[in-house]
């Protein structure tokens, strides 16, 4: 079961791309879509929101996890050990107030020692990348304490460098 999650806020542009690619998928598709999508899938099970409890099942069903950029669906693959594929919000699409999203995926990829997540900026990259994950089989491969630890101070160095005024009052 493929697991598609994109918060609060609706993330038309992934979910639209999704419903066209269900129907080349073998594997069953579940969304969640957001508080007040634009778009409703017509060819998947999909929900608004779900009770923590009951997301935490189909994370722990799930052969992959599809999202935006964000730290908490970041975190719980990888309490998990689930397979990602992040798709970071784009201010220049007017998906979000600014590129926070980019930035942060931008700053994982320099990472360069996680393995089991895949960055797609390209919505046209999404089919190959989803057959290609469910192919190898990996998950989320920051099961050791060091990988896990890399990821927080990456987190923390975000965030900090996101709010560390930039000028002296």
């Amino acid at each position: 079961m493929i697991l598609v999650t994109v918060g609060h806020k609706e993330f038309d542009r992934l979910i639209k791309k999704m419903d066209e690619l269900v129907n080349k998928i073998d594997d069953e598709v579940v969304m969640q879509i957001g508080d007040r999508p634009k778009y409703v899938p017509k060819n998947s099970k999909c929900f608004r929101f779900l009770t923590r409890e009951e997301i935490d099942n189909y994370y722990r069903e799930a052969d992959l996890i599809i999202s935006h950029c964000s730290v908490g669906v970041l975190l719980r693959a990888q309490k998990y050990f689930k397979p990602i594929i992040v798709v970071p919000r784009q201010y220049a699409l007017k998906e979000h107030v600014d590129d926070h999203q980019v930035e942060f995926a931008d700053m994982l990829i320099e990472q360069n020692n996680i393995q089991g997540i895949n960055f797609i900026f390209d919505i046209d990259e999404l089919g190959d990348t989803i057959e290609r994950m469910l192919q190898d089989k990996k998950g989320f491969a920051m099961k050791t304490f060091g990988e896990r630890e890399c990821l927080i101070n990456t987190l923390k160095d975000f965030v900090f460098d996101l709010y560390k005024p930039t000028e002296k009052y």
